[in-house]
């Protein structure tokens, strides 16, 4: 990669089949090696997020942040993970906040040639852009645009509703997809009226775990390759502070916050 380090090493996918001590011995060298800044996980779940957390703090390399899949449309997270990271003081930077685009205006009229959901490949399946889905997203667009914003603009504001969420990952191949993000951090933020009718629409089609199955399993190239998966991530220098390798798990969790509100 050309780099001398990165901020952010993640684990991405909890393995079974490797000691978890193995694992989060990994990240700390890499941390105290000055490869990493900060050691990470995704797509880890409570309890193994909270036994890598004591094991990191062991190590003197704490668990910064947690990469979980949170939309409308997928909520795991609020049962019991979002819990677990108050806990040990670490924060989410959630990823697929539009749901692979079914948070958007493209499959309101059908399924658009040459998008996710028409291509064999991928974690969005044809038989997942039901009709329930579409009449969900429809109504929701209606908040959007009674709030003035697009659909894809309300999926991003609600995820920061939560005070775990530090950040969320958007993935664009447009220039105006990042623009119309950026958009967002302006605009008012959500009610607890409007939150609480998002949540009514989206609670009568059972939505929580829509796009699990998909996202878990995947085609057999990606099981395979997914054993033991790890991300790096880049981020300004200025965002290295050295003083978060000796917090206390509360004080993180308060800088954390501190960080979603700022």
């Amino acid at each position: 990669m050309g780099l001398d380090y990165v901020d952010i090493f993640y684990s991405h996918r909890f393995d079974p089949e490797t000691p978890l001590e193995e694992t989060m011995g990994a990240l700390a060298h890499a941390v105290h090696a000055g490869k990493a800044l900060y050691a990470g996980v995704s797509n880890y779940p409570p309890e193994q997020t909270r036994e890598a957390a004591r094991l990191l703090d062991e190590l003197g390399a704490p668990l910064l942040i947690h990469q979980p899949k949170y939309s409308l449309l997928v909520r795991d997270p609020e049962a019991g993970l979002f819990d677990a990271l108050t806990e040990v003081g670490a924060g989410a930077i959630v990823f697929s906040p539009l749901a692979q685009g079914l948070l958007t205006d493209k499959y309101l009229d059908g399924i658009p040639e040459g998008s996710r959901a028409a291509r064999a490949e991928g974690f969005l399946r044809e038989d997942q852009v039901t009709d329930d889905v579409v009449e969900t997203v429809r109504r929701l667009r209606e908040i959007a645009q009674g709030r003035g914003q697009s659909m894809a603009q309300l999926a991003l504001a609600w995820t920061r509703r939560r005070p775990e969420v530090t950040s969320t990952l958007i993935g664009a191949s447009r220039v105006a997809q990042i623009e119309e993000a950026v958009a967002m951090l302006a605009q008012t933020p959500l009610s607890d009226d409007e939150i609480e009718t998002i949540d009514a629409i989206t609670s009568q089609i059972g939505l929580k775990r829509i796009l699990v199955s998909r996202s878990c399993s995947g085609s057999s190239r990606m099981r395979d390759s997914s054993r033991v998966s790890w991300s790096l991530v880049t981020m300004p220098a200025t965002a290295w502070d050295p003083s978060f390798l000796t917090m206390s798990a509360p004080t993180r969790s308060s800088v954390m916050t501190r960080t979603t509100s700022a």
